[in-house]
């Protein structure tokens, strides 16, 4: 297996990682008390710090890699799984525009309802990944069908040292400028 390989075994930990963290945040729910919002905090920010991480590694990288392959089914595939779980990054800044300080103490069922919510559409999301995509893109890595016309384009402007002779990557909005992953302009907020 090539380069997508040591992708997935990366991504594939960090899902391990944030069904650990989700399963303490669970935990730590089902034991109701006066501080719930105080001892879910810590496990919340680290749960919140990975899936951003994985996120931008997922939707900048990994999805658009799988959209342009040569493997035409592995490219539809991950097409229509963008489009289906790709909104978690929108849903986790409304989650946290939403529930303040404030608003936690003043709602905390509703809190805990909606962390339930993002961590169960979490789980949804790296279960199909693994189950279907991630299975498709090492047999899609292993057949040679991984290069790309991106690929070959870039190899085309690459100077012999191998620096791009034009600008960076766009990922502005999300690979399909659909707003559905983490943009840019997000990164300082969620960060």
């Amino acid at each position: 297996m090539g380069g997508i390989g040591i992708e997935l075994r990366r991504l594939r930990a960090e899902h391990h990682q944030l069904r650990c963290l989700s399963d303490a945040i669970l935990a730590k729910i089902a034991q109701p008390s006066a501080d719930a919002a105080e001892r879910l905090q810590p496990y919340w920010q680290e749960f919140r710090t990975v899936l951003i991480r994985h996120l931008k590694c997922e939707d900048w990288v990994l999805y658009p890699r799988l959209q342009s392959s040569m493997d035409h089914e592995l490219s539809a595939t991950a097409t229509h799984m963008f489009r289906e779980l790709g909104g978690l990054a929108a849903q986790l800044e409304q989650f946290d525009t939403q529930w303040t300080a404030t608003a936690r103490q003043h709602d905390m069922q509703a809190y805990l309802r909606d962390m339930q919510a993002i961590l169960a559409q979490v789980d949804h999301r790296t279960e199909h990944e693994e189950q279907k995509l991630f299975p498709m893109a090492a047999n899609a890595d292993a057949a040679g069908k991984m290069a790309t016309s991106r690929d070959s384009a870039a190899k085309d402007v690459m100077g012999r040292n191998g620096v791009s002779r034009r600008g960076g990557a766009h990922y502005g909005g999300g690979p399909h400028g659909d707003g559905m992953s983490l943009g840019l302009d997000l990164m300082p907020r969620l960060a």
